[in-house]
């Protein structure tokens, strides 16, 4: 395996045991992995190449910013995948973002049944009450897995 798997597997294996331990990505993670982030393409691509993949990197973040607000995802989800995206690229970052939803879909569940609530969680979703609490996962672990389906599967969609 290279580094351009490497580093951007470990980056998201300590966000997702910090995800797993405090429940948030930590700024200092982000503005680390950024930063290497920035070192790692400054290295790797001529000046051009560069500022557009900064350019990417931030329309990325910028266009699931609105998803924080909604409370789709956490604002650590969002950094994360923005760092994230400066090790492998947008499209590869949105391919993961669409696995990672599926990662999270099943995590959540998983919770809701183990935590008993999958009874009500059903009779909820039927009769579109809230009789369930919102159910946070540790989202880096559904983006770890989206990563690990990418690796595995490639870019299926």
């Amino acid at each position: 395996m290279t580094a351009a798997i490497w580093i951007p597997t470990s980056l998201l294996i300590i966000a997702a045991a910090l995800d797993l331990r405090f429940g948030k990505f930590p700024n200092w993670l982000f503005i680390t992995s950024a930063f290497t982030g920035l070192i790692w393409l400054g290295l790797r691509t001529e000046i051009r190449e560069f500022m557009l993949a900064v350019v990417y990197s931030v329309l990325f973040f910028v266009a699931l910013a609105p998803l924080v607000y909604f409370k789709v995802f956490g604002a650590g989800d969002i950094k994360l995948l923005a760092a994230f995206s400066l090790f492998v690229s947008v499209p590869i970052a949105s391919t993961v973002l669409i696995y990672s939803l599926f990662w999270g879909l099943l995590l959540g569940l998983f919770k809701i049944i183990l935590s008993g609530d999958f009874k009500t969680f059903t009779q909820s979703f039927l009769l579109r009450s809230q009789q369930v609490k919102s159910q946070k996962i540790p989202y880096a672990v559904a983006i770890l897995m989206g990563w690990m389906s990418f690796l595995v599967a490639g870019d299926l969609l």
